[in-house]
């Protein structure tokens, strides 16, 4: 995950199996949700590229190896608490207040602030 990158516990969880990678930008491109013992996301990771000519100029394209990766609803919960942990901030609207397009992040009422997250 680039510094300017919004946090997403999808690559979190990637770059902690495959560190080699790190350096390289690597993005999930399809989630495929699986119920089970274990419920949980199969991922499919690709290297990311923007586009720079075309109807789709500025939005991210895939390209090279993709890395399969199943993702459970736990892990996905971890990572979201150890965020709110590290960064004080509200893991839905990444300390903003706004999130998915509303005024108000309907976690935080706003604030920006860490609240407790409910269990998976």
């Amino acid at each position: 995950m680039k510094n300017n990158e919004p946090f997403d516990p999808y690559n979190a969880i990637f770059f902690k199996v495959h560190p080699e990678l790190i350096d390289k930008d690597y993005h999930w491109c399809c989630l495929e949700s699986v119920e089970g013992l274990q419920s949980g996301t199969l991922a499919t990771f690709r290297e990311a590229y923007i586009k720079l000519r075309g109807k789709y100029k500025g939005r991210r394209g895939y390209k090279g190896q993709s890395f399969k990766l199943f993702i459970t609803d736990a892990q996905v919960y971890s990572v979201r608490i150890n965020y709110q942990i590290t960064t004080g901030k509200c893991v839905e609207c990444l300390g903003s207040g706004k999130a998915m397009g509303r005024p108000l992040c309907f976690q935080c009422n706003g604030t920006g602030v860490a609240h407790p997250l409910s269990e998976p």
